[in-house]
């Protein structure tokens, strides 16, 4: 292997712990469908500011038709010179890019600093994020090349440390892939060097699916022919000595493959790393090794060269194993990669689905003797959701300075505290435990997760939520009888806060048994979606956003009616209620209703006429 692409030796000593604050903007993409179009809606939470809603696109075609033409176009370009194959490259990512982003959102990631940490979570898994191409003061980048990118499904916990302690290597050897045998021994050497056990199996339909079942192993490399024949990902497969493995055939034995530690998968082989919508959902390879439980998956999103993707699998693994997070070991060997073979688009191919700063957990020898076991966090409650509305405005996120992180962590025992108290009396007198303020103006954003002290990092293995989404927007079991509660001025998508506490306050009091909590301003940009059908964030089962069992949102319109001769003032109003049941989901109902209030002042009168809706709403609940 020659200098460029040395792998990086992994030291003896212990790994930096990684820090979960290391994200530095969030990208959350909602699918969905209106009259009939595909849509794709943003949202970014950057350090500064918290879900900030940068629009959303309407698609005229199928999107993962286009994207199956586009990325076979990207694996045959003409056989130009590197720079003219360099240049095609850069037209199709600046093209897929302005198909797929709003244009106030390419504005905001022009923003971001280069060699930043990001995160996009996303039920879409079809477009190859790392290949498009925005322009910066210093000259279009790609998002692979500009930042430090990696996937994750929305709502699901991440990882924040990778065993791979025990790591399994197939090696489907094709006499079309000559690097595939240089590939192997350069990383079984490179692993076992760093101290751990490498087991290579043979690449046969019943030794892999085996050892898939026995969950012994806690990484997986597999680098071999991978195909996309079909529309369904499901059935793309991966080419072994005696058959095709598919992602539908680990439904079987291969679901406990992950019953010991968040294993780490890398398949280096076309088309492992995108997926698309099979029959039953979302489906392909990273689709499937997550739903089975890996911590983090890597592969290609299209047909790549033998030898680029062989010299990417080996800086890859330099960096991860020297202690670089997952995110920045994969931006540095595509950078690496690109500078080996000019014009080859292979360097962008490689999508990895993990958290940003995930590392590699020292071998047992580097290991710190006091390190914990995996530990899960608790659900969070969602009694204390009211509360969270009562925190200052502004919804930046501080640095992870010592003295900001343990003046977070104090506020957060106390607040804790508090909550436990309150269901402690609870649990004592019968009653609800108590509640805090309701959602303030529109323009303050929730409150930032406080990052860990620096003292005390996440145990191996320890599950972890994404630092660049707001906690409150995690999944979490559902609560019987729960149901939030929101009103929304319906041009803006404003909270509106007096009505909503007066909506819950009538819950409260005509329907004793349900247990009403205030929206809090998380789910803004979500409000636009549900009025239009797009269920994504609510995914259906037995977890749901805040644990909420049922959602009610009520869409406001009002202002002066200008028939009206009266000596008070007059205010027309026009509510639409719509109920979410989140374990489905599904719609409920969906109503509108109009009416007019009379009162001294317009606050009145609008108070007046929204009681009138209420009366209905209450009515049409079930």
């Amino acid at each position: 292997m020659e200098d460029g692409l040395r792998p990086h030796a992994a030291g003896s000593a212990a790994s930096p712990a990684p820090d979960p604050s290391a994200v530095d903007w969030t990208l959350v993409v909602h699918t969905g469908r209106v009259d009939g179009r595909e849509t794709l809606h943003y949202s970014l939470t950057t350090r500064e500011r918290a879900l900030e809603d940068l629009g959303s696109v309407s698609l005229k075609l199928d999107l993962q038709d286009f994207l199956e033409g586009f990325l076979r176009d990207l694996a045959r370009l003409p056989p130009l010179d590197a720079d003219s194959r360099a240049d095609v490259v850069s037209s199709m990512g600046t093209q897929l890019a302005e198909i797929v982003l709003p244009r106030r959102l390419r504005r905001r990631l022009r923003q971001q600093p280069p060699a930043t940490t990001a995160q996009i979570l996303s039920d879409e898994t079809s477009i190859p994020w790392e290949l498009l191409r925005i322009d910066s003061e210093g000259g279009d980048v790609y998002l692979g090349e500009a930042f430090a990118v990696a996937r994750w499904r929305r709502g699901a916990a991440t990882h924040l440390h990778l065993p791979l302690q025990r790591p399994a290597l197939v090696v489907a050897g094709a006499s079309d892939l000559p690097a595939i045998g240089e590939e192997g021994a350069a990383l079984e050497g490179l692993l076992a060097e760093s101290g751990r056990t490498v087991e290579r199996l043979a690449p046969t339909y019943r030794q892999l699916t085996g050892a898939l079942a026995s969950g012994r192993f806690d990484a997986w490399h597999v680098a071999g022919h991978g195909a996309a024949a079909g529309g369904d990902p499901d059935r793309w497969s991966i080419q072994l000595e005696d058959a095709e493995l598919t992602p539908r055939q680990l439904y079987g034995k291969a679901k406990t493959f992950a019953r010991q530690r968040p294993p780490l998968v890398f398949l280096n082989c076309c088309h492992s790393g995108r997926g698309g919508q099979s029959l039953s959902g979302i489906g392909g390879w990273a689709e499937r090794f997550l739903e089975l439980g890996a911590g983090a998956f890597v592969g290609a999103s299209w047909q790549t060269g033998d030898r680029p993707a062989k010299d990417f699998a080996l800086a890859f693994y330099g960096h991860l194993l020297g202690g670089v997070a997952i995110a920045e070991a994969a931006r540095r060997a595509r950078l690496e990669v690109r500078r080996r073979y000019p014009g080859d688009p292979t360097w962008l191919a490689f999508a990895v689905y993990a958290h940003p700063a995930a590392r590699c957990t020292p071998p047992p020898a580097a290991r710190r003797p006091d390190e914990a076991e995996d530990r899960s966090p608790p659900p969070a409650d969602p009694g204390a959701l009211d509360a969270e509305e009562d925190a200052a405005p502004g919804g930046g996120r501080p640095g992870a300075g010592e003295g900001a992180g343990r003046g977070r962590l104090a506020v957060g025992l106390l607040a804790a505290l508090a909550v436990v108290l309150a269901l402690a009396w609870a649990s004592r007198s019968g009653d609800e435990p108590p509640v805090g303020g309701d959602p303030g103006p529109a323009t303050i954003e929730p409150p930032a997760p406080a990052p860990p002290p620096a003292q005390d990092p996440p145990a191996p293995g320890e599950a972890a939520t994404s630092p660049g989404m707001p906690p409150a927007v995690e999944l979490q079991p559902i609560a019987a009888g729960t149901l939030g509660v929101a009103v929304v001025e319906a041009e803006t998508l404003a909270w509106n806060g007096p009505l909503a506490r007066a909506l819950r306050q009538r819950l409260r009091e005509a329907r004793p048994q349900l247990k009403p909590i205030l929206l809090p301003a998380a789910l803004r940009p979500a409000a636009g979606a549900l009025r239009d059908g797009d269920l994504a964030l609510f995914p259906g089962g037995d977890r749901a956003p805040f644990g909420l069992e049922r959602v009610l949102v009520v869409y406001e319109t009002h202002g002066p009616h200008a028939g009206a001769r009266a000596r008070f003032p007059t205010t027309s109003i026009t509510c639409e209620a719509i109920l979410l049941a989140a374990r489905t989901p599904e719609v409920v109902s969906d109503r509108r209703y109009g009416h007019l209030g009379q009162g001294r002042t317009e606050a009145d009168a609008l108070a007046q006429a929204f009681d009138r809706c209420v009366e209905e709403v209450l009515n049409d609940l079930p």
